[in-house]
């Protein structure tokens, strides 16, 4: 589980989010495995969304 203090308008929001992995892992290397995944997501669909205009 990794929680994240979320600031959106002023207000102030914590999120909890539940991971499954196939392997035990400390805590540095789950974060690292979370945020690679979420560069590797991002990048395509920023592609999708700035160069083609997906979320027009």
């Amino acid at each position: 589980m990794i929680e994240r203090d979320v600031e959106t308008k002023g207000k102030i929001s914590r999120k909890r989010h539940f991971y499954i992995a196939s392997r035990l892992m400390t805590a540095e290397d789950l974060a690292r495995a979370v945020r690679y995944h979420w560069t590797i997501e991002n990048s395509p669909h920023w592609v999708l969304d700035v160069q083609f205009k997906d979320d027009l």
